[in-house]
This record gives structure tokens, sequence and C-alpha cells, in this order.
């Protein structure tokens, strides 16, 4: 081999080593998991302590309080988890879950149950999450209120118990075994798409 080609040769394996350098702490950072309570006291703790692509994973039990009941994945894109399905969330008032930030289908909220006396149960407005297999029960306020949205909900449920309202206005999110037990639904200037879902008692 001529010193010309063993130079090439040099060079080639310190760029790759190098990209490996710059390369494997970016890629170490993303795609962890992030524990509430053992290693975040809240889950927003969590939601603001993690990078895109993570997965912040929310143990079993009952979660209210500040950095609980009102949470907000500030536009990451992220996957915010109730392990298998048994966080609960309780509140008095205000806006569990509020997506307002540009989030796309990236943005996951998944395998929690949502209850309060008063406000919203799930905000979003001029973004994309996905949601699935959450409940969100409130005794006075909209349980759903989506604008602008190409949202994809699968196996949701919105319960309300003073029948207000569920508001859909404008994009075209697909909703997926979709329950609304007792509530308005009322959609306007929307390309929404319903599958297998229930509305019962939809009544003005």
């Amino acid at each position: 081999m001529h010193f010309s080609q063993q130079l090439r040769s040099v060079v080639g394996v310190g760029l790759v080593a190098g990209l490996l350098v710059l390369v494997a702490p970016a890629e170490a950072l993303a795609q962890r998991v992030l524990h509430v309570p053992s290693e975040y006291p809240t889950i927003q703790a969590g939601i603001d302590a993690a990078e895109p692509r993570d997965t912040v994973l929310v143990a079993p039990g009952v979660y209210e309080g500040v950095g609980n009941a009102e949470i907000d994945f500030n536009g990451k894109a992220i996957s915010v988890i109730g392990e298998n399905g048994q966080a609960q969330v309780w509140g008095e008032s205000g806006t569990f879950v509020r997506f307002h930030s540009g989030e796309t289908s990236e943005s996951v909220l998944e395998g929690f149950s949502f209850e309060q006396e008063y406000g919203r149960g799930i905000v979003i407005e001029n973004c994309s999450p996905t949601v699935r297999n959450c409940v969100f029960g409130c005794v006075d306020g909209d349980t759903l209120h989506m604008t602008n949205s190409n949202s994809t909900l699968t196996g949701v449920s919105f319960r309300n118990w003073s029948s207000d309202d569920a508001v859909i206005i404008g994009g075209a999110p697909i909703l997926d075994r979709v329950v609304f037990p007792g509530i308005r639904l009322q959609m306007s200037q929307t390309n929404a798409v319903l599958v297998d879902c229930s509305v019962t008692d939809n009544s003005p």
C-alpha cells in the first residue's frame, strides 16, 4: 500500500471515530425512560426533564396537586405513559392536559385516568398530538376542547356528569373507539373522522 493510500485510510478511520464520538452522546440522551415518582416527583417534572424521543413512565398510583393536576407537553416529542394504565390523576379545577405548542403525532399521552370537579379535561389547540387509552372525567366543564387539530385519539373515554360539551372545531382529527357518554359532542367546520365511536344522550 502506498503512503497516500495509508494516509487516506488513517484519515477515514479518524473521521468515522470522530463522528461516533459526536453522535454517541446525542443517541445516549435520546430514548431514555424517566420514572415518576421514583426519579422525578411529579409528572410535569418528568416532562420538563425529558428530551425528544424520551418516555416519561408514571408508576401506578394516585397523583394530585401542583405538577400533576395540570400538565403541559411544551411542544416536546415525547411519550408520557401511565404504567399498566393504572395512573390516576385527581384535581379540583383547571385543565388537566394542554397541548398548544406545535406538538405532533410524536407527542404521546397514554394510559391515564383524569378526574376533577370543575374545568376542562384536555385542550388541544393548533397542534396534533396522539392520545391513547385515557379517561377524562369532569363534574362540570368541557372534557374535550379541540381546535384546528389533526390529532389521533384512540380508546379514549370522556365523561361528564353535568352533560357539558366536547367541542371539535376545524382540523381533521381521527377519533377511533372514542366514547362520549352523556356529553353533547359539538363539531364545527371540521373534517373529523369518527371510527367505532359512541355518543349517548347527545341532547341539545
